[in-house]
């Protein structure tokens, strides 16, 4: 076979990827949506418990409970959940990337298909990045109509939406006084040191055959912590005017050096892999 990379082969390969592996997609979403549902239950039930006891304590205090502060604090509180819950759940799932290789039966499905190895490596990391990012909005959109029907049966104004305040969410980071450049050089790290992660997780999920998200989340905190410990005491990122020093430079080469690594590692070991490997590692 042609070990060139064939458009028409790789879109063959991902129709029958996203078809074998719809019931763990719709999993994924229903898991999903469950989870933002009852953080957004839980705030809401709280919110009532708080204007309720607020209520009964004004005869005392003269204090009126302001409804309409608890109602948008609902809505900040459910928006910046799935913001910050998108961003770990981008970077976890990428331990999942060979999720539909977990059996023997899998295996074979895969590595007889008629395609090249980059054409299946690259789908199955679609599927873990735009793939599952689709369907974490879909669960999204999901919850808050759920939210929004939950509000309604127990008489609680339904104020906003929680899709359009996580959206809304990004143009609000605030970096002070800092310049156009400093501003722009943030958030392009703070993307690139996502996408490092997700790197790295896919590394995890093609190299260990075995509770893959949760053996890298332990490395990875460990690792976070010995460097917090040990390399920032004393790393001045910016300078004293608010511009870009030298050091921050330094963290660009090493988080596209991780990322291009950690990919082209995980593309090499996926090339090994055979039906039968160690039962801990693929190699």
């Amino acid at each position: 076979m042609n070990n060139n990379f064939n458009w028409d082969r790789f879109k063959n390969v991902v129709r029958y990827d996203l078809a074998v592996n719809r019931k763990t997609t719709l999993v994924f979403f229903f898991v999903l949506a469950f989870v933002m549902f009852s953080s957004h239950a839980f705030r809401i039930v709280n919110a009532l418990y708080t204007i309720e006891n607020m209520t009964e304590m004004a005869g005392y205090t003269n204090f009126l409970p302001d409804k309409v502060l608890e109602y948008n604090a609902c809505l900040d509180f459910s928006g910046g959940v799935t913001f910050i819950g998108y961003w770990l759940f981008f970077i976890v799932v990428g331990s999942f990337v060979f999720f539909n290789m977990r059996t023997k039966q899998q295996k074979i499905g895969v590595l007889v298909q008629p395609a090249t190895h980059l054409e299946k490596f690259v789908t199955r990391v679609l599927w873990v990045t735009v793939v599952m990012s689709l369907v974490y909005l879909a669960a999204v959109m999901f919850s808050d109509v759920l939210r929004f029907l939950l509000c309604n049966i127990i008489d609680f104004p339904a104020i906003g939406s929680v899709t359009v305040r996580m959206f809304e969410l990004p143009s609000e980071l605030n970096f002070g006084d800092s310049s156009l450049a400093m501003k722009c050089y943030c958030l392009f790290t703070m993307w690139l040191s996502v996408v490092m992660m997700q790197s790295v997780y896919v590394l995890a999920g093609t190299l260990l055959c075995r509770n893959q998200w949760l053996l890298t989340t332990a490395v990875v905190i460990v690792v976070l912590l010995v460097w917090a410990q040990f390399s920032l005491e004393g790393f001045d990122f910016f300078m004293p005017d608010h511009h870009i020093g030298l050091k921050a430079l330094l963290v660009l080469p090493v988080q596209l050096g991780v990322t291009v690594f950690s990919y082209w590692r995980a593309y090499k070991t996926f090339c090994g892999m055979q039906v039968i490997n160690n039962k801990w590692i693929n190699a």
